[in-house]
């Protein structure tokens, strides 16, 4: 570009910014345009510029807001899964007991029950052929001398809520504890009852998917359901 060229845009922007703050007239500014007069309501200009900029900080205000509800929800949702896998650990260490103070050193008998023969689903009442399964076992342990430990562990598959599975693997083993208990005769001492809620599958269960229709999945996902029982004692001479 010339100079010329660049002196006279440069003339021209002057001319104009020198007639706008010489306007007397607050409602027509007056800008040269070469041959036309362009008449400017200066008021509407500033109210529409207002008007954009409240509208805008408004929006910037409603989105922070949005961002800090966000944010306490997710601080809620961390702090309810700390909590949980708290809980989990806790769970999975061993607790002191007396009756395991000695390491077995004979007999290890273990079992390992559906759910769906002892319970109905999502529920914790005994079926019949749960109450036999138990007695069968109770028959066995009854061979056993010198129980030291029976472990019963409650588990579910991985649907729904983590505390629910986690309550209602803990009702299964209790369940499950004081049938044996009274088919048995055994000491309360001997029990140890955990609940493992849905944090361990089965291992028969990797196959079971979201894409099966929900009866399909709770169907495949059975073998989670279970009741583990590991009877620690010595045979009978």
């Amino acid at each position: 570009m010339k100079n010329t060229t660049k002196t006279s845009l440069l003339m021209l922007a002057v001319a104009s910014a020198l007639t706008l703050m010489g306007c007397s007239n607050a409602n027509q500014l007056i800008v040269p345009d070469g041959t036309h007069r362009v008449p400017i309501n200066q008021g509407a200009v500033t109210e529409s510029l207002t008007k954009i900029y409240d509208n805008e900080a408004e929006s910037l205000r409603a989105k922070v807001k949005q961002l800090q509800q966000e944010e306490q929800v997710a601080r809620t949702k961390i702090s309810s899964l700390e909590s949980e896998l708290a809980s989990y650990k806790l769970q999975l260490q061993i607790k002191p007991n007396a009756a395991i103070a000695t390491v077995p050193t004979s007999t290890l008998k273990k079992a390992n029950l559906l759910a769906s023969t002892l319970f109905k689903f999502n529920q914790s009442a005994l079926l019949k052929a749960g109450k036999t399964a138990l007695k069968d076992l109770a028959k066995s342990i009854q061979l056993l001398d010198e129980v030291q430990i029976i472990e019963i562990i409650g588990h579910t598959d991985r649907l729904g809520e983590s505390k629910h599975n986690e309550v209602l693997a803990s009702k299964r083993a209790k369940v499950v504890r004081n049938y044996l208990q009274s088919q048995a005769k055994l000491d309360p001492l001997h029990f140890e009852v955990q609940s493992r809620g849905g944090l361990i599958p089965s291992g028969k269960t990797e196959h079971c998917t979201e894409v099966l229709a929900d009866e399909a999945l709770i169907e495949c996902l059975s073998p989670d359901r279970r009741v583990e029982i590991n009877v620690y004692g010595k045979p009978k001479a």
